[in-house]
């Protein structure tokens, strides 16, 4: 029995590594902007991140060469 198989050549996979990649941020830094203050077990609060004062922080540490966010 044989099969054939079909292969992403390398051109291509750097490009899909790049969209993963950037996927990823962006559902990481939507998950910390919309999570609010919340009080749990024994009173433990976890704070919002300020949006305002977070954006500022990623805009100054951004690697360069890289797109703002909106």
């Amino acid at each position: 029995m044989t099969r054939d198989v079909r292969i992403l050549l390398d051109g291509h996979i750097t490009p899909l590594f790049w969209a993963v990649i950037e996927a990823t941020e962006e559902a990481i830094l939507n998950a910390l902007l919309a999570a609010g203050t919340m009080v749990g077990r024994d009173g433990n609060t976890a704070h919002a991140l300020p949006h305002d004062r977070s954006l500022e922080v990623m805009a100054r540490y951004r690697p360069q060469g890289s797109a703002p966010r909106s």
